[in-house]
């Protein structure tokens, strides 16, 4: 036996793992889970679990039977947890069935209607009409949704942390935060939280507690997400009064002081940045205002000084004209015989214009 199990440690990494579990050849285990029977190797999973392997070497009832025999998880989980087991991976397509104790039945009237309505319109956990019953009654979807994806990898976590399954635990907390990061609809939550809180003891009496595990600070932090579609969730606020989740109470008064912290700081945050925006937004409205204002200021001045030198050029204008009009008919020097219409014109210091004869020796100024 030792050389099969040899043989199949080394092809166990392989494809040919798969074959193994499906024909169950070198077995020497079996795992009992409500009906159904998974024929596996110690050689796999001792490794992989401390509790199994406890179970297979010290003197127990499961090393005597060679059978594990497993109440408190559905089979399909079962069947994941092997999967991983053999593949480092397990499907999650079917939807996750009804665990016998999973919702308290005393504390919520007529829970059974509720939650068969609950899983057809929410897509929640699906509650067969018999519990011992381990096939699924409805027809089942095509795409799983998001609460059924996180059911389903909390309840693998869960099996992981009961058979103290470390690689597992971090695997399917990976898929349980990958589910919720593509959103939910906060209606079916409470089957989460029924997932992830759910108490259960092992055999030898110690009890499997997921009180600060990363998959439950996941939870919390889902949850805080929708913390006021939830308040106003009756199914939610009824299921908080079940053993399983009555102890969660404080913590979700915690998770959600924590939330309100944050977005009072987020919301101090944003006050200031728009205060911020707010003055800068002053600022350049004033610097504008300034700048608008010297442009009109500069506009005026220059107006001012065109209208003052159109002024003064109409007086100049205006003094040329009379002094053409006092001119004589030829020029005053006597030597000069300069008729009038031979002239020269040019500015004095004054800017005023002044007419002078155009001969070119004489010059005379004539006004």
């Amino acid at each position: 036996m030792e050389s099969n199990s040899t043989a199949l440690i080394a092809e166990s990494g392989s494809t040919t793992a798969s074959k193994f579990l499906r024909s169950s050849k070198y077995s020497d285990l079996t795992i009992v889970c409500h009906g159904r029977e998974f024929k596996v190797h110690k050689a796999i999973l001792c490794p992989q679990s401390e509790v199994i392997s406890k179970m297979c070497d010290i003197d127990t009832q499961e090393l005597k039977t060679g059978m594990i025999e497993d109440k408190d998880f559905d089979d399909d989980t079962m069947e994941r947890m092997i999967d991983f087991a053999y593949h480092k991976s397990y499907e999650a397509t079917r939807r996750p069935k009804h665990l016998p104790g999973e919702e308290a039945k005393d504390s919520i009237p007529n829970i059974d209607s509720l939650l068969l309505e609950g899983a057809s319109s929410t897509g929640g956990v699906t509650l067969p009409k018999d519990e011992s019953t381990t096939s699924i009654p409805d027809e089942e979807p095509a795409e799983l949704s998001t609460i059924d994806q996180m059911v389903i990898h909390a309840r693998v976590y869960g099996l992981a942390e009961y058979y103290d399954m470390a690689e597992l635990r971090i695997h399917a907390c990976g898929c349980f935060n990958h589910a919720a990061d593509g959103g939910l609809d906060p209606k079916g939550f409470v089957n989460v939280a029924r997932a992830v809180c759910r108490k259960i003891t092992r055999d030898d009496g110690s009890r499997c507690s997921q009180s600060d595990s990363p998959l439950r600070r996941s939870f919390f932090t889902n949850l805080t997400r929708y913390a006021a579609t939830l308040a106003r969730d009756p199914d939610f606020v009824a299921a908080l009064y079940e053993p399983n989740l009555r102890d969660i109470a404080g913590d979700i008064f915690c998770a959600l002081g924590e939330r309100i912290s944050y977005l009072e700081e987020e919301k101090k945050e944003a006050i200031s940045e728009l205060q911020a925006e707010n003055e800068a937004l002053q600022q350049s409205l004033t610097t504008t205002k300034e700048n608008k204002e010297d442009e009109v200021a500069t506009a005026q001045q220059r107006q001012r000084t065109a209208e003052e030198q159109l002024r003064n050029n109409e007086g100049v204008v205006h003094r040329l004209l009379k002094s053409l009009r006092n001119l004589s008919s030829s020029c005053a020097n006597s030597w000069c015989s300069n008729e009038f219409g031979s002239l020269k014109f040019e500015r004095n210091g004054n800017g005023d214009w002044q007419v002078r004869c155009g001969a070119k020796k004489c010059r005379c100024k004539l006004n």
